[in-house]
């Protein structure tokens, strides 16, 4: 076989776990019984069946919850982390079950909850959420594996049962066969099988993994190993107990020292574990070849099994559970284990999680019950975690639970932060005052130029301007700072010079920062660096720099510690994907997020998300749609000035698309008064820009005013500036150069809208050649997806 052709068969993709007619099927299902039990292998297919059924995607989810060890004697803790904010505390279940129901009352249609590995749940909850699904209020669909339970028995008797018989060997070599195009080599389908346990989802990553590091290969028209050793690794059950323990507890505390690991184990299981490619030795650390390989084993372990690995193993890893990132994991096997967690741990725990965007688990790790001495740890980082899921009124336990003289200049910055979620003008005041003043003159000021901060960080988002942004970077110099609000600072500064049109300093800025905070990855917090991921992503395409751009969403998504933990990572690949004209991609995303989101809102981006979809459905020719999103996203208006005003100005350019040039340009004249009245230049030039694509020469006045003194014009407030130059001079050549330079530069979005300005002013045969006006009719069309 040519080796091109190989290439090909390579990547062709994966046959789906499930056929769509089956999905549809199971979902009536539900509809029919309100609830629907899932069980069948560990390894993530029966969650990837209900998270298909219910719609949901496969991250964490306020409409998803996976249950584990140590859960079931937790009285009403199910409910406590779906509805958190919403329930009374200390409640009996039929007032629990009435505030839920009251909660659900607002919503359009009865929303589908999932809970994952129902069986470890507390039976409180799985009887509130029953008779809920029972009435109506809500679809349920739980996952449990093949371990029987009281929880387990009780829904099935209440739902309909959805039973996933594991793969056999038959089924992998036919799936194989599907995705390379080739017969596979009895020996790698025993290998795949015997890795993947019979788990769909575990059998694409082991295959595609194995593919990747070159241990599977297509060889002379068959898919065979690459190496002698790739072979079936032993029967678990027969394998060494060491071996086992090994494995077993690398997939609790997810990394391990190496020369821990070697003290603590047979170096001949780790070297066993390596042959076989269970587990690699990277950087000093031990670790699983495939990631869900690791938690498939970890949720086949019992409560008992756990218990007894922590009672042989725990105190003997030291340095592997001190290791950064495992400490979530590691606070999970001790909970499970049934001990209370040690305090740093429980707030490396919380720390870790929220890093990680697992704001429930950092909850959970904080509370006082989770820990030997009974305290609420690490409530910074708690705090954040409740604002990152919508539950301000929480915020308050920060205020009366902690002193903050006792704060280091990081937490006092979140401190500071908080309080403008404080809606007393008084109140607000005195917390400052108690915050700041302190006797020791030098920690004063240093405090003080945190307050400056946390009030300049505030400015920032509900205006902007020159003054704000040199107040910022005087206050970046100022030796003042922790390294870590020091990194907060140049965030500010890169989100008010993108504000002030200076999208190529904002750039630099956010660089800064993000600079600033690898040095300090130790003591990283995840208020410094989902902030920093975010600007550098705003101001790359500000910057027009749509490739880098992309590469900061990669990063952001990726967690730590790239330059965040992604807590927004769908919609900020949302607003790439519609710049660069991937109008397809960016609908998927805005949906994907727009699912995850539920009923909350912390961050207020809805209707910018939901006026997005609304436009990529337009270029999709879908307009009923369209309309649908359009009147959702004029429902959830923004008290952040800048998202509410980019969310306005989306909605008037899908108006013009939907031949509503009136409404259109009646929203973008209040957004560019507006934009004018908050000193935020980049938001006025987009909306004036908007408005000469809709409006044509009339509207040109408001856009050349706006571009008229650029200090960094670059990005795009340059581009618009050539766009008004050149229609005020009628300069049709200059206007197709910028619209086919913005097409190179991967920025198709603006390139679209002026190709389709150029088609409508051009009108005589003479203003363009053929060429020309074909090659713009084909970028003003953004609804080919080869061309995203």
């Amino acid at each position: 076989m040519p080796e091109d052709a190989e290439t090909e068969v390579a990547h062709r993709p994966w046959p789906p776990a499930f056929p769509q007619a089956f999905v549809a099927a199971t979902r009536a299902r539900l509809d029919d019984r309100g609830v629907l039990v899932v069980a069948g292998t560990d390894g993530g297919t029966r969650d990837l069946l209900a998270a298909e059924v219910a719609g949901l995607v496969d991250r964490p989810s306020l409409h998803r919850h996976v249950s584990r060890q140590g859960d079931a004697h937790r009285a009403l803790f199910v409910l406590e982390q779906l509805w958190r904010d919403e329930l009374p505390r200390g409640a009996d279940l039929d007032t629990v079950e009435t505030r839920i129901r009251e909660q659900l009352a607002g919503h359009a249609g009865p929303p589908c909850i999932v809970l994952s590995d129902a069986e470890l749940s507390d039976a409180e909850s799985v009887d509130v959420l029953v008779r809920l699904a029972a009435a109506g209020d809500l679809r349920l669909v739980a996952t449990v594996g093949a371990t029987s339970s009281a929880v387990a028995d009780r829904l099935r008797s209440a739902g309909d049962l959805v039973e996933i018989a594991p793969l056999d060997a038959a089924d992998v070599a036919a799936r194989l066969e599907s995705r390379f195009g080739v017969l596979p080599d009895p020996a790698v389908v025993a290998f795949v099988l015997d890795r993947a346990g019979g788990s769909y989802e575990l059998v694409r990553h082991v295959v595609d993994t194995s593919v990747d590091a070159g241990l599977i290969d297509v060889r002379d028209g068959i898919l065979m190993p690459t190496d002698a050793s790739v072979d079936a690794a032993a029967d678990r059950a027969s394998a060494d107990p060491t071996l086992v323990d090994l494995l077993d507890v690398t997939s609790l505390v997810g990394l391990l020292d190496v020369d821990e690991c070697r003290d603590v184990f047979d170096e001949c299981a780790l070297e066993l574990a390596v042959r076989r490619g269970i587990l690699a030795v990277h950087d000093g650390a031990v670790g699983f070849v495939f990631a869900v390989e690791a938690t498939s084993v970890r949720r086949t372990l019992t409560q008992e099994r756990q218990r007894a690995l922590h009672d042989r193993y725990a105190a003997a890893l030291v340095r592997s559970t001190a290791r950064p990132g495992v400490a979530p994991k590691v606070a999970d096997w001790w909970t499970a284990s049934g001990r209370l967690l040690p305090v740093d741990l429980a707030a490396r725990a919380t720390r870790e999680a929220n890093l990680q965007a697992r704001f429930r688990r950092a909850l959970v790790h904080s509370d006082p019950a989770a820990n030997d001495q009974g305290a609420v740890v690490a409530q910074v980082e708690r705090v954040y975690a409740q604002v990152q899921l919508g539950r301000r009124r929480d915020v308050g336990e920060m205020f009366d639970g902690i002193d903050p003289a006792a704060l280091d200049e990081d937490g006092l910055y979140v401190y500071l932060h908080a309080v403008h979620l404080v809606d007393d003008d008084d109140e607000r005041e005195r917390l400052v005052r108690r915050a700041v003043m302190v006797d020791d003159p030098t920690a004063r000021r240093r405090r003080e130029a945190v307050r400056v901060l946390a009030e300049l960080s505030h400015q920032t988002f509900s205006g902007s301007g020159d003054r704000v942004a040199t107040r910022l970077r005087a206050l970046t110099f100022s030796g003042q700072l922790s390294p870590g609000n020091r990194a907060l600072t140049f965030m500010a500064l890169s989100a008010a010079l993108r504000g002030s049109a200076r999208p190529t300093q904002a750039v630099e800025a956010a660089e800064f920062a993000r600079e600033t905070l690898r040095a300090e990855e130790a003591t990283l917090h995840a208020f410094h660096l989902d902030p920093a991921g975010e600007v550098l992503i705003s101001a790359r395409v500000s910057a027009l720099d749509l490739d880098g751009a992309q590469q900061a969403v990669d990063a952001y998504a990726s967690g730590p510690y790239g330059t965040g933990g992604g807590r927004l990572a769908l919609s900020m690949q949302a607003f790439v994907n519609r710049q660069r004209g991937a109008v397809h991609d960016a609908l998927a995303d805005a949906h994907r997020f727009l699912n995850d989101l539920g009923p909350h809102d912390p961050h207020e981006l809805r209707g910018w998300v939901e006026a997005m979809a609304a436009d990529c459905l337009v270029h999709l020719d879908r307009p009923d749609e369209a309309v649908a999103a359009l009147e959702s996203a004029a429902r959830h208006p923004s008290r952040m000035p800048e998202t509410d005003l980019a969310r306005r100005t989306t909605m008037a350019a899908t108006r013009d698309a939907l031949a509503e040039p009136e409404e259109a340009l009646e929203i973008l004249d209040d957004v560019i008064d507006e934009a004018v009245a908050r000193g935020l230049l980049n938001a006025r030039i987009e909306a004036a820009a908007a408005g000469v694509l809709v409006g044509g020469p009339p509207q040109l006045d408001r856009l050349l005013d706006a571009v008229d003194d650029l200090v960094d014009p670059t990005g795009t407030p340059a581009a618009w500036q050539r766009f008004a130059r050149g229609v005020q001079a009628y300069d049709i050549p200059a206007i197709v150069e910028l619209a086919i330079e913005l097409e190179a530069g991967h920025a198709r979005l603006i390139a679209s809208g002026i190709a389709q300005f150029v088609l409508d002013m051009a009108r005589r045969a003479t203003d363009l050649d053929d060429a020309t006006r074909a090659h713009l009719a084909t970028l003003a069309d953004l609804s080919d997806p080869r061309r995203g």
